[in-house]
This record gives C-alpha cells, sequence and structure tokens, in this order.
C-alpha cells in the first residue's frame, strides 16, 4: 500500500511535462506574431518607422538625431521621444543607434505605446 502512494506521487511531480509541448508551441507563436508586428518592415524605404529616443532627450535632440540618418521626418511626440520617420533608401536606418534612438520599430507599434 505504501509502495503505490509513492509511485502516484512520482507521477504528480512530472506532470508538468505533458504541459511542456503546448506551452512551447505557444510561446513560439507569440514570440513570431510580436516579431512580424512590431519588427518586420522595419527600415524598408517608403514605409514609416517609429524610433524610441532615450526618455530624457527633448525634441531638438530628437529633431538632430533623426537628422542624421537621411531620413523624412514624418512626426515627433511632444515629449520627444518618439519620432515617426520614412527612410529614403534601405539602409537608412542600419546606424540607427549611431544617431541616438534605441530601438527602431515598426510604425504600427507606436500606437500601442501612448
Amino acid at each position: 500500500m505504501k509502495m503505490e502512494s509513492v509511485h502516484m506521487n512520482d507521477r504528480a511531480g512530472l506532470a508538468w511535462i505533458n504541459w511542456f509541448p503546448p506551452l512551447a508551441v505557444c510561446a513560439v507563436g507569440l514570440f513570431s506574431t510580436a516579431w512580424m508586428t512590431f519588427f518586420a518592415g522595419v527600415g524598408v524605404a517608403g514605409e514609416p518607422v517609429a524610433l524610441v529616443f532615450p526618455p530624457n532627450w527633448d525634441r531638438s535632440n530628437v529633431f538632430l538625431g533623426a537628422a542624421s540618418l537621411n531620413v523624412h521626418i514624418v512626426d515627433v511626440d511632444s515629449n520627444g521621444t518618439f519620432a515617426v520617420v520614412i527612410p529614403r533608401t534601405d539602409d537608412a536606418l542600419d546606424r540607427f543607434r549611431t544617431s541616438g534612438a534605441l530601438l527602431a520599430l515598426n510604425s504600427v507599434a507606436r500606437t500601442l505605446c501612448r
């Protein structure tokens, strides 16, 4: 009788293994969806891109940083954290970090940050 209860406890301790494959599939699906939403198409000429700058920058620093990238500046957030730009060439945003931007996102992601 005691032997059966130990065997049952071992099974209960390993029950989480049955959940691993479905959770892995969900995690891969969520990651790929986020990747396609936020990062796909970033840097393509003619498509808007949202640049995220440090929060302590003012609008003039954001304008100077964005202007150094050979892009059309479409919009800058009122507090100077986000700038929506349109690259003139496909490689215009390859050096976005040298302008001071922390992140370049698909412009769809900018609406989620408001």
